[in-house]
C-alpha cells in the first residue's frame, strides 16, 4: 500500500511540474516574446466562440490545430484575420493565397494570404470550452477552492477528541463535542503532503486551461447604429446592437413623440454575407407614466395598422438599485443574404396631458433599443 502511494505520490510531482512548465513556457510566449498563442510540439489549442462551422465544428468546442503549411482544398484552417483568429474550410487555394467559407455560411470569405495560415484541425474536443469557462467562472474557483481546504482537513485528522460537556448546549448531543485544543496534534502530516501536491495539481491545471486562446468561426461583426431623431442598424453579421433613444423634447401632449429606425442586413457599401435572424427589444424605465406603441413596415396612422406592442410581450423587472425596467419584447425576424432587406419601425411615444403632473418635472426617462441578431444555421 505505501509503495502504490509513494507511486501516485511522484506521478503527481510529475504533473504538477510539467504544468508549471506549461504555465511558464506559455507566460515567455505570450508576455516576453509577445506571440499571440502557444505551440507545444507543432500543435496549439483555440476555443471557438462562434458557430458558422457547426455542425462540425460547435459554438464552446476546443480544436486542436497542427502547424503545418502543407494544407489542402477541403481542410479546415485556422487563420490570422486582422487581429482574430478564424477556423474555416478551404474552399479555393493556389500557390500565394485560400479563400475560405464557414461550413454553415452562404457566402465565402475573402481572400487570405497562405502565410497567415496558423495550420489545420487535426482534432476537436466537443464542449470543452464551456467546461473550461465554468471552471473559470469566479462562483464555481470559489467552491473549488472551499471544497479542496475541507477535503484537506478531512483527509489529513487522525481522529476526533471526545469529552464530555460541562453544560449541555441546545441541538448538540451532551455527551461529546470536538475539542479546539491539540487539533494541530492530530493532522497526519504525510496526508496533508500527500493532499496538498493533489490540491496543486488541481490549481495549477485550472492556471493552464485559463490561457487557451479563442478562434471565432466567422468574421466580426461590423453592425452600425447611429443615434439619432432616424437611426438604421445595419446587421451586415451577427452581433448585440444598442441604441439610446434621445428625447430632444417631451412635454405632456396628446400627439405622440414619433421615433423612426430601421434594421436591414446591407448598407451603401456591402450586404450580409449570411442568412441572420434578430430580436428587436425596446426598453424603458417606468419613471414617467408613458405609454408605447410600436409599428413594422405600416403607417401608424392607418386604422388597419397593428400595434405590435401587447401585455403578451412586455414585462417589468426590478435590478439590484431597485430601479424598475420595463421590457418590450418582440417576435423575431428573418433577413435572408440573398435578398436585401429594410424593415422599418416606428415607436411612439405618448405623454398625454391627462397623465401630466408637477412631481415629474425635471424627471428622466431611459429609453433603449436592442438589437439581438444570430446567424441562422443549419437550414
Amino acid at each position: 500500500m505505501k509503495k502504490i502511494k509513494n507511486i501516485i505520490s511522484i506521478i503527481l510531482i510529475i504533473f504538477i511540474f510539467l504544468f508549471l512548465f506549461l504555465i511558464i513556457y506559455n507566460f515567455v510566449n505570450t508576455k516576453i516574446l509577445k506571440k499571440d498563442y502557444t505551440s507545444i510540439f507543432g500543435y496549439t489549442c483555440f476555443e471557438v466562440v462562434s458557430g458558422s462551422m457547426e455542425p462540425t465544428i460547435m459554438k464552446n468546442d476546443l480544436v486542436i490545430i497542427k502547424e503545418t503549411k502543407e494544407i489542402k482544398k477541403g481542410d479546415i484552417v485556422t487563420f490570422k484575420d486582422e487581429k482574430n483568429y478564424v477556423t474555416h474550410r478551404i474552399k479555393q487555394i493556389s500557390k500565394d493565397n485560400i479563400i475560405t467559407q464557414g461550413d454553415a455560411n452562404n457566402n465565402l470569405d475573402k481572400v487570405v494570404v497562405r502565410k497567415n495560415v496558423v495550420g489545420k484541425k487535426v482534432l476537436v474536443i466537443p464542449k470543452a470550452g464551456l467546461i473550461r469557462r465554468t471552471i473559470l467562472s469566479p462562483k464555481v474557483l470559489l467552491s473549488i477552492i472551499i471544497t479542496l481546504f475541507v477535503i484537506s482537513i478531512a483527509y489529513s485528522y487522525k481522529r476526533f477528541i471526545r469529552k464530555k460537556l460541562k453544560k449541555p448546549v441546545k441541538g448538540l448531543n451532551p455527551n461529546i463535542y470536538l475539542s479546539r485544543k491539540n487539533i494541530s496534534k492530530n493532522i497526519d502530516r504525510n496526508r496533508f503532503k500527500e493532499i496538498i501536491r493533489f490540491n496543486i495539481l488541481i490549481i495549477t491545471f485550472i492556471i493552464l486551461i485559463s490561457i487557451i486562446p479563442i478562434t471565432i468561426s466567422r468574421y466580426d461583426s461590423t453592425a452600425i447604429g447611429r443615434t439619432s431623431t432616424n437611426i438604421a442598424f445595419y446587421l451586415l453579421k451577427p452581433n448585440y446592437v444598442t441604441n439610446n433613444v434621445k428625447l430632444t423634447t417631451l412635454t405632456p401632449s396628446n400627439n405622440p413623440y414619433v421615433y423612426t429606425f430601421s434594421v436591414s442586413n446591407y448598407d451603401s457599401n456591402d450586404t450580409s454575407e449570411v442568412d441572420l435572424e434578430y430580436t428587436l427589444q425596446v426598453v424603458t424605465t417606468t419613471n414617467l407614466p408613458l405609454t408605447y406603441k410600436l409599428y413594422l413596415n405600416e403607417d401608424y396612422t392607418s386604422a388597419s395598422s397593428t400595434n405590435l406592442v401587447t401585455n403578451n410581450n412586455t414585462t417589468v423587472t426590478q435590478d439590484d438599485d431597485g430601479t424598475y425596467f420595463k421590457h418590450i419584447t418582440l417576435s423575431k425576424e428573418s433577413l435572408y443574404y440573398s435578398t436585401p432587406t429594410i424593415n422599418n419601425y416606428t415607436l411612439l411615444i405618448y405623454y398625454t396631458t391627462a397623465s401630466a403632473d408637477a412631481k415629474y418635472q425635471n424627471t428622466i426617462e431611459s429609453i433603449r433599443i436592442i438589437i439581438d441578431s444570430n446567424q441562422i444555421v443549419g437550414n
